[in-house]
């Protein structure tokens, strides 16, 4: 059964929208006005301790910090750049910055470099604590809409690869909306479905992974949610924020991980031969997937608050 009854983006109707197909437990759609892919029904825990306050969950970015920081300056550089193409001049020893989402602190740590008056906020204490300790930087952990921000006291939000874990978006943008100040800007990067692996691969795209990626945008409903929240799109485009050679790196590096996570969780001799705690860490990973050679393209926004 159904529970999502209008899109998030445009308001359509959902009944007659376009199934996808299912992976794992979840069925992913697509809505037939805007093209916003979604899953149906969304899960029972979101944006939680559960999921995101978890070793296994945030290693990634520790332990790969170089790849993930490479990609935290390619959002870096992009504000600056798009802001200054548009005449925009930032001071930014007085600009006061907010990463919703920040998790391990990688972005969050250029932005201080960068001149910025720059905190955090990420639900999940493991990484708030990290980031703190390696880098030194303020991040306040726990639920965003339980944090005590005050209204109208940010010049810039960003939120990176965070807004297709989100099971109700407009929310979040509601309340980001409210913490900025009046001709603020919100930047935003997300998966960008309009490319040609989503349409080859279909549901074993490495970007659908049940229960994490819960909605998923393009160009065009990007535009259509930030406008329903009362933002004027500045710039939205598609980029890849990689260099190819890294990109595929970590694919392959992947590709050996999980062929081995697989194989041993299928084996019952190799199973066996580890550690029985590990084996069910790996039984409950979401995403085993073998990732297939892939080009990921994100929707990268900008977004800004009325003057008044």
């Amino acid at each position: 059964m159904n529970l999502i009854k209008s899109c998030i983006c445009c308001n359509n109707d959902l009944s007659n929208s376009e199934f996808l197909f299912k992976k794992k437990n979840a069925s992913y759609y697509k809505c037939i006005n805007c093209s916003l892919i979604y899953q149906d029904p969304p899960p029972a825990i979101n944006a939680s301790k559960e999921l995101y306050d978890d070793y296994d969950y945030q290693s990634l970015y520790i332990k790969d910090s170089g790849f993930y920081t490479q990609i935290a300056g390619a959002y870096l550089n992009q504000i600056n750049k798009e802001l200054k193409k548009k005449g925009i001049a930032l001071d930014k020893k007085k600009c006061r910055l907010l990463d919703v989402g920040c998790s391990v602190g990688l972005f969050l740590n250029l932005a201080v470099k960068d001149g910025f008056d720059a905190e955090g906020t990420d639900i999940s204490a493991l990484a708030a604590q990290f980031a703190k300790k390696k880098y030194n930087v303020n991040i306040r952990a726990g639920n965003f809409f339980e944090i005590d921000f005050q209204n109208e006291s940010f010049d810039i939000i960003t939120m990176w690869q965070v807004i297709e874990h989100l099971p109700d978006p407009n929310s979040f943008l509601k309340r980001i909306y409210c913490l900025l100040k009046p001709g603020g800007y919100f930047c935003l990067a997300t998966p960008d479905t309009d490319t040609i692996f989503q349409k080859i691969y279909k549901k074993y795209w490495g970007i659908y992974v049940p229960d994490l990626h819960i909605t998923l945008f393009n160009k065009r409903n990007m535009t259509l949610i930030l406008e329903k929240n009362k933002f004027n799109p500045v710039i939205i485009k598609s980029i890849h924020e990689t260099n190819f050679f890294n990109e595929q790196f970590e694919y392959t590096k992947f590709f050996f991980i999980r062929i081995i996570k697989n194989l041993t969780i299928k084996t019952k001799f190799l199973k066996l031969l580890m550690p029985a705690k590990l084996i069910e860490k790996w039984e409950h990973q979401n995403n085993l997937d073998i990732p297939f050679p892939c080009i990921n393209f994100s929707v990268f926004a900008i977004g800004k608050r009325a003057c008044q």
